[in-house]
This record gives C-alpha cells, sequence and structure tokens, in this order.
C-alpha cells in the first residue's frame, strides 16, 4: 500500500480540529499528518499521528517522509468521507494518474453537488459544467480526465510534485489546484476525477474566493502554461474580454468586476519576471503541448456568457416585472417567453426603422447637427467658455453641446458617429422606458411595447422630430426614466427610496441636457398621477426629481438664455390636423369603457396627455420651444392611452376588437415613421452644403451667411421681414452653432448691413460691409425672397457655380475673421494682412507686432490686452494667439454638476443592492451537457 501524507491547509483562524478529526476516521490510514498555515497549536485530535504545523504550502516537501508516495491536500474545513483517501489512491494507481480530486459536495446537505472535477475556458475561467443547487443522482459517478481539481481534496503523486517544485508561491490557493493540474498535464500527467471519493465542503470558503487576486492568480497559471504562439493570440484576446465583461457588468451596477481585471492584469505585469522564470523552469520538463490543454477546455468565454446571460435576464425581468419565476427559469426558458418575442420584434423593428442612419449617418438638419470636434461644445457649456454661434456670446451654451462633446470623445471624435450614438441610445432608452412606465400603470407585454412605438414614433413623435427637433428626441430617451421614478409606488425601504429619487433625477437631468424645457413634463406627470391615482406622494416625487435634474444643468440655470432655446425652430403640427385630436378623443370613451377599473387610472393620464399637450401645442403665439414639448407629452400619452387599448378587458370578442382596432389610430402611423428608416428626422440637408468652403478658401476661419426660409437653415436664424439668415463657420454645420444666442452689438450691425446692403441695396459694393463679420461667403437658399439677380448686380460678390441648390457668391473683399489692423481705433486693415486662424476654441497665427480684431461680439474675457474696437475685439497679436478667458462662476457650477451627476449615479447604484438582493441570483454555469462535451474533447 503506498504511503500517503495529508496536507491540511488551515484558515485564517488556524481551526483544523475536524479534519483532522475526519483524517483520523480514514479507512485507509494515512503515514503523516501536516497542518499548513494558522497560528493556533495543532490538536492532534482523533488522528493516530501527531501533526506537524507548516508555515506555507512550500515547505511541505522538505517535511515530507522518505517513504511517502502520495500527498493529499485538502481544506481545513473539507469533511471526506472515510472511504475519501482510499478510493482516490486505488483509482489514481489503477488509471495512472498523477493527480486525483474527488466528488465535492456542499458542506451541511447530503446530495448537493460543488464540483465534480472542472473545465476552463482559454483564459483560465472554471467552468464546473453543474446547474445551480444540482443534485448528486450519481450522474456523473465515472472516473474521467477533467482540466483541474481543486485543493479542497487532491491528490498528488509526490514524485510529480517535486519534480514540479511544489506549488506557485506566488499564487493564491483558489488558483493553485489550477496551476498544479496544468503543469502536471503538460509534464505527461493524467489528471482524473474520482467520483466515488466523496468529500463535503463549505460554500464560502476563504481560500476558494472569487476576488481579483484569485482570478489574476488563474491568468498566471495561462501566462505559464501556454506557448508563445498561444499567448499571441490569448492575451489580447483576454484583455478585451475581460473589459467587454467588465462593461457588461458596469451596465449592472458592479463596478468592481471591471477593477478586478485592471487589477489583475496589473498584477501580473508587476510579476512578469517571476512568471518568466516559472515559464522557464516549466520548460525543462514539458512532454505535451499546448493541445492537450484544450482538449478540456469550453469554447468561448465562460464569463462573457455569464455576463450576457445577466444582462438577458435583467432585462427580460424588466419587461416582466412582478412575475414570480426564478432567474434560472427565465434564463433557460428565455425564448419560450412572450416578453423575449417582443423583444425580438422590437429589436428587427428598430433596426429597420434606424437603418439610414446606421447605413448613411444621422440626417443633418434643423437641430440636428454632429458634434463639433474636440471639446469646444463641453468647454461652452459646461465649463464657461465661448458660446461660438453666430457672432459669439458670453452666456453659457445649451447644455446639448457638452453631451454631444462626450459622446464624441467616446466615439473617438468622429461627430457623425457621435451622432448615431446618441440617437440611437435614445431610442432604445426611450421604447425600454415606456414600456416599464406602461407596465407601472396597468399594462402588460404587447400593450406596453405599442406604448413604446407610439412615444417614439407615432403621428405626434413624427411631426416633431420631422421638423428638426433633433434635441428632443434626444430627451425623449431619457425622459420615461425619470417618469418611472416619480409614479412607481414609493418602496418602504429609506435606501431603495433614495436610489430611486436618485435614478429619477439623473434620468431627468440627461433629458433636460438634451433639451431644457423638457423638464416642465416631470412635475406636470407627478400632479396628474397624484390626481388619477390619489398618491399625494407622486407630485412630491415629480418636484423632487426636477430639482435634481435642474441641478445637473447648473451653468445653463445660472448663465445660460433660455428665450432664444424656446424661441427657436418651427411649431410642428400633426398633419392631417383632424388625426390626433379625434385619436384622442375616441382612445379615451373607448379605453374608458372597456377598461378594468385598476387600469382607469393609466386611461385617465393618458387621456390628459395626450389631449392637454396637443391642446397646448395649437395656442397661437406660444414659444415653438414650449409647444414642442407639449406635443413630446401627447405623443406619450398616445403610448399610454395605445396600451390600454391593447389591455381592454371586454366580456366579449368585440369588446377586444374595439379596442385593438381603435389602438390602430396611434399604430398605423408608427409603420410609416418606421418604414422611412430615418426615425421620423428630415432629410440630409446640411452634411456637406458647406463643403466648398474649405475646397477654395486657403483661410478655415471663415463665416458664411446662409439666408433662406427659417425651416430649411440649420438651427435658429434671424429675420428681417421676409429675409431669414444666419452666420455659419465654413465648412460644416455643428451641433455648437445650432442655437443662436440673444442678439449682442455685432449681430445688431449685422442686422443693419444685411438690411441696408443686400435688402434694399443702398450701395453695389456688400462685400466690404460683410468682411467685417468675417464672411467670406453668401449663400441663398431656394424659396428665399432674396432675389439672386440682385446679388448678381453686386461689385464685390462673385457668383461661384458650386451646390446644385444654393446660390454662392465668394466675397471678393474678403479677408478673414482675424486679422492685423494698422488704426486700432477704426480697424482698417494693411494692403498686406495677417490672418489669424480659428478652431472654434481659439485664435492662432503668425506672431505679430500691434493689434489684431477679431469678428466676435466684444466681451472683455478675451486677450491678452483686450480692448474694444467698435463691436468687435481686438487684442495684441504679440503672442500669436488669443484664448476666452472662462467664466469661473460657470465653471464651478459646471464641476458641480458633474460632480452631482457622480453623486447620483453612485446613489441609484447603491439604492439598487437590496432590490437585487432579494432576487435570486442568475446562474453561474452552463448547462451539464457542456461539461461532458468539453470532456471529451
Amino acid at each position: 500500500m503506498p504511503a500517503v501524507a495529508v496536507v491540511i491547509i488551515a484558515g485564517p483562524d488556524g481551526h483544523s480540529d475536524d479534519a483532522l478529526t475526519a483524517v483520523g476516521h480514514q479507512v485507509y490510514v494515512p503515514t503523516q499528518i501536516l497542518v499548513v498555515g494558522g497560528g493556533a497549536p495543532v490538536d492532534q485530535g482523533s488522528a493516530e499521528i501527531a501533526p506537524t504545523r507548516l508555515d506555507s504550502p512550500e515547505e511541505v516537501l522538505a517535511h515530507l517522509d522518505s517513504g511517502i508516495a502520495f500527498v493529499w491536500f485538502i481544506h481545513a474545513d473539507t469533511r471526506p468521507r472515510p472511504d475519501a483517501l482510499g478510493a482516490l489512491v486505488e483509482e489514481a494507481t489503477r488509471n495512472d494518474a498523477s493527480v486525483a480530486g474527488s466528488k465535492v459536495l456542499v458542506e451541511g446537505t447530503e446530495d448537493r453537488l460543488d464540483s465534480v472535477g472542472e473545465a476552463t475556458d482559454v483564459f483560465g475561467e472554471p467552468y464546473s459544467g453543474l446547474d445551480p443547487g444540482e443534485l448528486d443522482l450519481e450522474q456523473y459517478d465515472v472516473v474521467r480526465e477533467v482540466a483541474f481539481v481543486s485543493l479542497v481534496s487532491l491528490l498528488v503523486r509526490r514524485d510529480l510534485l517535486s519534480g514540479l517544485g511544489g506549488f506557485d508561491p506566488v499564487l493564491p490557493l483558489g488558483a493553485a489546484g489550477l496551476d498544479l493540474s496544468q503543469r502536471a498535464r503538460l509534464a505527461g500527467g493524467r489528471v482524473i476525477v474520482v467520483p466515488s471519493s466523496e468529500v463535503f465542503h463549505a460554500e464560502n470558503c476563504p481560500h476558494e474566493g472569487r476576488g481579483w487576486r484569485t482570478r489574476a492568480g488563474r491568468q498566471r497559471a495561462m501566462l505559464t502554461a501556454y506557448r508563445p504562439v498561444t499567448l499571441a493570440w490569448v492575451l489580447p484576446t483576454g484583455f478585451l474580454a475581460g473589459l467587454a465583461e467588465g462593461v457588461g457588468q458596469l451596465i449592472l451596477g458592479r463596478l468592481r468586476p471591471l477593477l478586478a481585471t485592471l487589477a489583475g492584469w496589473a498584477w501580473n505585469l508587476a510579476r512578469l519576471p517571476s512568471t518568466l522564470a516559472a515559464r522557464r523552469r516549466l520548460e525543462r520538463i514539458r512532454e505535451a503541448g499546448d493541445e492537450e490543454l484544450f482538449r478540456f477546455q469550453v469554447g468561448g468565454s465562460v464569463s462573457l456568457r455569464r455576463t450576457a446571460a445577466e444582462i438577458g435576464e435583467r432585462f427580460s425581468r424588466a419587461l416582466d416585472e412582478g412575475e414570480a419565476e426564478s432567474s434560472a427559469e427565465r434564463t433557460v426558458h428565455v425564448w419560450q417567453r412572450p416578453s423575449a418575442v417582443l423583444l425580438g420584434l422590437t429589436a428587427i423593428a428598430m433596426l429597420i426603422g434606424t437603418r439610414q442612419i446606421w447605413l448613411s449617418g444621422p440626417p443633418a438638419a434643423g437641430f440636428g447637427l454632429p458634434p463639433a470636434p474636440g471639446a469646444a461644445g463641453l468647454l461652452a457649456a459646461y465649463g464657461g467658455g465661448w458660446h461660438a454661434s453666430g457672432l459669439g456670446s458670453p452666456v453659457a451654451a445649451p447644455p446639448i453641446l457638452g453631451l454631444g462633446a462626450l459622446a464624441n470623445l467616446v466615439a473617438g471624435n468622429r461627430p457623425p458617429l457621435a451622432m448615431s450614438l446618441l440617437t440611437v441610445a435614445a431610442i432604445v432608452a426611450g421604447l425600454w422606458g415606456v414600456v416599464r412606465l406602461a407596465r407601472r400603470i396597468g399594462a402588460a407585454g404587447i400593450g406596453a411595447h405599442s406604448a413604446g412605438w407610439v412615444y417614439i414614433a407615432g403621428a405626434a413623435a413624427a411631426a416633431l422630430f420631422s421638423s428638426g427637433q433633433w434635441p428632443l428626441l434626444v430627451a425623449a430617451g431619457p425622459l420615461p426614466w425619470a417618469l418611472d421614478a416619480v409614479i412607481a409606488p414609493g418602496p418602504s425601504d429609506l435606501r431603495r427610496r433614495l436610489g430611486r429619487y436618485a435614478r429619477g433625477g439623473l434620468a431627468a437631468g440627461l433629458a433636460a441636457a438634451a433639451y431644457p424645457p423638457v423638464l416642465l413634463v416631470v412635475p406636470i406627470v407627478g400632479v396628474l398621477w397624484a390626481i388619477v391615482a390619489s398618491r399625494i406622494g407622486a407630485a412630491i416625487a415629480g418636484i423632487l426629481v426636477s430639482v435634481l435634474g435642474l441641478g445637473l444643468i447648473a451653468p445653463f440655470v445660472l448663465g445660460g438664455d433660455l428665450q432664444p432655446l424656446l424661441t427657436a425652430g418651427v411649431t410642428p403640427a400633426v398633419q392631417p390636423a383632424w388625426l390626433w385630436p379625434g385619436s384622442v378623443a375616441i382612445a379615451a370613451v373607448v379605453a374608458t369603457l372597456l377598461s378594468n377599473r385598476t387600469r382607469l387610472g393609466g386611461v385617465a393620464l393618458g387621456s390628459l396627455l395626450g389631449a392637454g399637450g396637443w391642446l397646448v401645442a395649437r395656442v397661437p403665439g406660444l414659444f415653438p420651444g414650449v409647444a414642442v414639448v407639449a406635443l413630446l407629452a401627447a405623443s406619450l400619452g398616445g403610448g399610454l392611452l395605445t396600451a390600454m387599448l391593447v389591455e381592454v378587458a371586454g366580456r366579449a370578442n368585440w369588446g377586444r376588437l374595439v379596442g385593438l382596432g381603435t389602438a390602430g389610430l396611434f399604430l398605423v402611423p408608427v409603420l410609416l415613421t418606421v418604414a422611412g428608416g430615418r426615425s421620423g428626422l428630415p432629410l440630409d440637408r446640411w452634411s456637406s452644403r458647406l463643403g466648398f468652403v474649405s475646397t477654395l478658401t486657403d483661410n478655415l476661419a471663415t463665416g458664411v451667411l446662409v439666408v433662406g426660409p427659417a425651416a430649411d437653415l440649420p438651427g435658429s436664424s434671424r429675420s428681417l421681414g421676409s429675409i431669414s439668415y444666419r452666420v455659419l463657420d465654413g465648412d460644416a454645420a455643428t451641433l455648437d452653432q445650432a442655437y443662436l444666442p440673444s442678439p449682442r452689438s455685432g449681430d445688431e450691425a449685422l442686422a443693419a448691413v444685411v438690411d441696408a446692403h443686400l435688402v434694399r441695396g443702398v450701395d453695389l459694393r456688400p462685400g466690404a460691409a460683410l468682411a467685417d463679420f468675417g464672411v467670406g461667403w453668401v449663400a441663398v437658399l431656394p424659396g428665399s425672397s432674396l432675389a439672386g439677380t440682385s446679388l448678381d448686380r453686386q461689385v464685390d460678390l462673385a457668383p461661384r457655380p458650386v451646390d446644385p441648390e444654393l446660390a454662392v457668391y465668394e466675397n471678393l473683399a474678403f479677408v478673414g475673421r482675424a486679422v492685423r489692423v494698422t488704426a486700432p481705433d477704426t480697424g482698417s486693415v494693411p494692403a498686406t494682412p495677417v490672418v489669424w486662424d480659428w478652431d472654434g476654441r481659439t485664435y492662432r497665427g503668425n506672431p505679430v507686432s500691434g493689434r489684431i480684431r477679431m469678428a466676435d461680439n466684444a466681451d472683455p474675457r478675451w486677450g491678452p490686452e483686450w480692448a474694444r474696437i467698435g463691436w468687435a475685439n481686438s487684442i495684441s497679436g504679440a503672442g500669436g494667439m488669443s484664448e476666452y478667458l472662462p467664466d469661473r462662476r460657470l465653471r464651478m457650477a459646471g464641476l458641480t454638476a458633474g460632480g452631482l451627476a457622480l453623486l447620483l449615479a453612485a446613489s441609484a447604484w447603491w439604492g439598487r443592492i437590496p432590490e437585487r438582493s432579494a432576487r435570486a441570483q442568475v446562474p453561474t454555469e452552463q448547462p451539464a451537457e457542456a461539461m461532458t462535451e468539453a470532456s471529451s474533447r
């Protein structure tokens, strides 16, 4: 009989008495007992052999008796059955195995499986192949080879352990079994599991932790084992897979996995020299290639599959909130659920409805313009910088510029992609949010999804977005999430209540960042719900969530100008005019008559929003900004009414048919919007229309005076009677130029020049007058009342056939937006001027003596050595650069808004912990069939 030494790995408390007692009851009597770790004295217990205490596993080899053939490692909290050791020795000898492990059962149960040997993926992540809570029905009772066995119960040949040099001293014990098993296999040994050897083990074992150190140890085990050709693709793929898992877990509200991934790679990088030394030691005894490890690995990434399953389950649970099915059942039967089918159909419809956005980019029209390159928008909106639209202003820019700049940063400074991401993210968020909101008021699957589509693509939404109100589309995404926090029943637990308010405030702030007036919808819906559902708390929640949302746009609240935003654009209207009021009226009557009593509150809310929003939008003389918000509220009301109509519970089939038929009044326009493929947005007009500026002009600091119908101009405009116009920076119309600030002295001077020189034609040299404003080109759109023939007669405006639709004129008198002047008082330009360039934030050029005149509205924050020339700025040219000194008050407000956003995000995550822990956990493993497949490779 081979002599066996038992090594008990003690826990942090050093307690090993129970394990010693279990070892003393073994039928196969060990020859030597060693206890590793712990500071407490070792009690012999019922063992016949006095144990010896060691400080670390590395000392085991030096203290083994000379006749020992096998070494059995077990944890101090392992309880082996009396025949466990005998079965291991017998099967290891019979199968000529180098490493053997036991079947592990959960302590405190009789038959719940914890492990029967394990596989891994290529990145070293363990994979047991067991279902959560799977019982031992002897389904795995066959001796077979596995990827590795853990130190919970691991028998290893003493000569192999010596040849491998023992355990890697750097590894935590949770990864030591994997490392030892892999090195044993590459050295030519076999690793088997012996199901007839049964041990019980605690689930919360400190040595089997899932922390970052254990994961980093498994990564080191793979770094040690793989050959360079394998590492060449495993390392980058593994790093990307870890990042993807971390981002997925971040979506689930967990930051720790992402930090663990980064910490694990940093840990391995710091220990790279010792890893290289371990690889050299292994190469001296290696007898098998990496393909020997691949035979016992599952395909793909176990951690990514687990994260994807949890995201899918979380999404399904969000749609099916309130159903009592367990997480495991949801995951296994996910595609048998109606919600999953609806989700698939919604995804297909969304791909169809946004196909042109993905294929051709979002249309640049109206206020839907791509972000400017760089961080100019973020500085203007949240950093107290210069609002550069038109001739500029020191007021805080609308916060949509900051949102666009952040999206541009995420997109790698690709403005069209940033705009596409914002658009599609808003559509997804709006759909999902209204589905949840509709379920709050009593709708189920089909009705809730119908509500989402009417909200984002119905007749009212199409009228809004076809008028070019792209920022309102972005705001429509987070708005339902803010409303969900308002009308949801308040949890009794204070932590969850605060978390819900934080989520609502964060969503309200994002909606307000896209279009500030939309924040009015939140308290209004809170008050309406308080009335129709007798929940006074909803009104209070609406006010609180709105205040938190205002905090996220603090710079605009303190230093912005709301009136230009409210007056920008045109008031859209649903066509034909009778469609929306007629649909709402019929729907309200039918839903009231056919709905259950429990859904009448939802019917009332939808009716009030649908009718009230439409009526407000139709008030003559109302600011367009208020009208579009009212129409968005009407669109939400129409969606909620549709959900109630789909859910009607009539006593006869005719009732359901009437309800569905009425819902069709809202759903048919959705089909038309989806078929268009642009999410209702207008045709692209400005993505490349000003490209002639960069082609024909060396100086990119060039302004373009665009004249045409107000509805066709990019962003907002100014009017002189029937003439609408605005100034754009050359080469591209970008989001930072969408909203013109209130007129200042330079804008008034430009209006006088346009009126006198272009409209009334008091002289034949308008180019010289426009040159003072940095205007190098004039573009006239079709439909403008400014006759092209009158411009053709001008001496210093030369027609250029560069666009088939635009009448384009080059300013022959143009010099530049920032030029050196010889007489600071008059601003006269020398014969050979020095011209500086403009990048959206600063002016740069060759340093010169004297002064530089800049065609921006005068403001003393420009420098250096600012002075005023009429309505414009004058600065010293000695430094070769001019920057705008940010407003410290607004910059502090921007930093405060950023801090509040982080606080709300953290509070929202913190508030969801009790809610999450109360639910069943997602299964961490996959079905057992994959384990069988892995073992047979």
